[in-house]
């Protein structure tokens, strides 16, 4: 006999190792309330990350375009510009993570990108990105006074939340 059998209850009566059914039923409990609150935590925690690192690619993609800039007195034009290469940005060296970042967007590619010739030829442009991971996150990279919701120049990288233009801030 088992030492579990050999001490059996206190009744007299030999009880076999294992669980009972009750015992099988509290542990699936307590694993089914840890598992309702932790798997939301992680789901959020996940979706914000995924956020922050297309926020920052954002943001380098808006340098990439201002450098651009600077060394052609001009952005590329709409007719240049490639929505899932990123080209001419990739081909001439200004945005050397344009795969990871095609990667991070649904269908690998920008949505939109604008050049409209407000000033002259290529002096704004408005790109809008939607996230691949949670496509209710839609990214506006701008420098332009063309949006005509807005009181002004609009400048940098912001996050399209009700229609809304929100500053995306380092997140």
């Amino acid at each position: 006999m088992g030492l579990r059998t050999e001490i059996g209850a206190r009744d007299g009566t030999c009880r076999g190792a294992g669980f009972t059914l009750i015992e099988l039923m509290i542990v699936v409990a307590i694993v089914g309330l840890i598992s309702a609150t932790a798997i939301p935590i992680f789901e959020d925690a996940l979706r914000k990350s995924h956020r922050a690192a297309l926020r920052a690619d954002c943001g380098t993609f808006y340098r990439a375009l201002m450098t651009y800039r600077f060394d052609n007195n001009k952005f590329p034009s709409e007719a240049d510009f490639d929505l899932e290469t990123l080209d001419p940005l990739h081909s001439e060296g200004y945005f050397s993570g344009a795969q990871a970042f095609a990667n991070k967007l649904q269908n690998g590619q920008v949505l939109i990108y604008l050049a409209p010739d407000v000033d002259g030829p290529d002096t704004q442009f408005i790109v809008v990105t939607r996230a691949a991971f949670d496509p209710r996150d839609i990214f506006v990279v701008v420098y332009t006074d063309f949006i005509a919701a807005t009181d002004g120049w609009v400048d940098g990288v912001f996050l399209l939340d009700d229609g809304d233009l929100e500053e995306a801030e380092e997140l």
